[in-house]
């Protein structure tokens, strides 16, 4: 999934022949503007994120005391995040800096792994998330067999292993580079440069797996056109808004502008105004993306109802009667496959 980092030492080792513009005119945000922009985003998703991925750990971790299949996914989707969280403030202060990086190799190498970690291991969980809510919707009773927690284990192990696999080139090798005397830039923060890994990253990483979501919601809504409960098909419906906004606002745009650039800079004639345009596209999607930390404990509240009531039940402003109200109606649902359906 990672881009072919041989290309970025090919660039560090020539560095002395190339004019320092051009060896990174697409790494380096040139307005003040573009800077403040990325500055007010990663420190609201830092701020915001972390509040909201904390308290997701607290509730799954400590409160939470039936584990379900998508509290699995979901608590690994927490985990994800928070490690793409802790890397911002480094991420701030580059732009603060005009595109500077201070803090050495090792910690641009760790930047760029856990973005890209996080970006395909949560575009996974949630696509595990959708697969689970298709069996347990449209499947009730045949996918009993192999519904279960220790197998959403072993499936959540599998992605980490995959996505670690296929990033883990990003923290291997060389990734910064002397831009001016007193300027270095971090590669790692905004990946352009067009390679096979970057179109397998497309494929295996994006395209395939919304595939796969999208043919899940189809099947999904068909089958819930025979249900006559509108309580049912309600909560159905902002399980499936709410993951397929995740994936509209904070993935597509990134992968379509990445397309982009690389089926234009494969092109022998090609415009720099044209690779200029994608570039700042590909930040600023890049930045866009990093907004699932934010949107993600969203999916756990709407697809989760035991993360909901947990939550209620241990939070403040909730009074106790509200929670046992909650509670004792969930408890008493008269569909069984729903309780099934909605965990």
């Amino acid at each position: 999934m990672a881009d072919d980092s041989q290309e970025w030492n090919d660039t560090t080792t020539l560095a002395a022949k190339l004019p320092t513009v051009s060896q990174a005119n697409f790494n380096l945000t040139t307005t003040s503007v573009e800077r403040l922009v990325y500055i007010v985003i990663y420190s609201t998703v830092f701020v915001v994120g972390l509040i909201e991925n904390s308290i997701s750990l607290w509730v799954f971790c400590s409160r939470m005391k039936t584990k379900t299949i998508s509290s699995i996914y979901m608590l690994n989707l927490a985990v994800a995040d928070v490690g793409l969280i802790l890397t911002l403030p480094l991420r701030i202060t580059y732009h603060i800096l005009q595109s500077h990086w201070p803090f050495g190799e090792i910690a641009c190498r760790i930047t760029g792994f856990l973005f890209h970690l996080d970006l395909y291991s949560s575009v996974y969980f949630l696509t595990c998330i959708s697969i689970d809510r298709y069996l347990a919707i449209v499947h009730p009773v045949r996918s009993l067999n192999f519904r279960k927690v220790r197998y959403a284990r072993i499936i959540s192990a599998t992605v980490w292993v995959t996505a670690i696999l296929g990033t883990f080139q990003l923290a291997v090798t060389a990734q910064t580079l002397k831009a001016t005397e007193n300027t270095t830039v971090c590669l790692q923060l905004y990946r352009e440069k067009p390679s096979l890994y970057a179109s397998g990253a497309l494929i295996i990483g994006f395209l395939f797996p919304f595939l796969v979501i999208i043919c899940c919601y189809i099947r999904i809504i068909r089958h819930l056109q025979s249900y006559r409960r509108l309580d049912y098909k309600h909560k159905a419906s902002r399980m499936i808004f709410t993951v397929l906004t995740v994936f509209l606002v904070c993935f597509l745009p990134y992968h379509i502008t990445r397309l982009l650039y690389v089926i234009v800079a494969n092109q022998q004639l090609k415009s720099t105004s044209t690779m200029e345009v994608l570039a700042i596209l590909n930040r600023a999607f890049f930045c866009l993306a990093s907004i699932n930390c934010c949107l993600d404990p969203v999916v756990y509240f709407f697809v989760g109802e035991n993360f909901k009531e947990s939550l209620c039940k241990k939070n403040a402003w909730k009074t106790t009667t509200e929670c046992e109200t909650r509670t004792s109606s969930s408890t008493n649902r008269a569909n069984n496959v729903e309780n099934t359906v909605f965990d």
